[in-house]
């Protein structure tokens, strides 16, 4: 697991410094937000906030939709959506 991990961590690193992904439509970020959460976390551990709360509302939406998933799986899940995401939004750039 430990290549797995590894991985992961520099998909995360690259998320960071990775200007096409500000272009991204938000589905496909929130998609990537879940799967690094449950990674990070495990399940969902908070309260569902008040639809008023758009953002917050989201992002625990895209959590909570990943419940029950492994840790392994939401890094794997998170690496290949990573993957698609630069193949559609930043063609050019080799990846992480």
């Amino acid at each position: 697991m430990a290549g797995l991990e590894e991985r992961y961590q520099k998909a995360v690193a690259f998320v960071g410094a990775w200007d096409a992904g500000k272009t991204m439509p938000n589905d496909r970020k929130l998609l990537c937000y879940g799967f690094f959460k449950q990674a990070a976390v495990g399940d969902v551990d908070s309260d569902q906030p008040y639809a008023v709360q758009f953002e917050k509302r989201s992002k625990w939406d895209a959590w909570n939709a990943v419940k029950g998933m492994s840790k392994e799986d939401a890094m794997k899940n998170y690496i290949e959506e990573l993957e698609k995401q630069i193949k559609d939004f930043d063609p050019q750039n080799s990846g992480f």
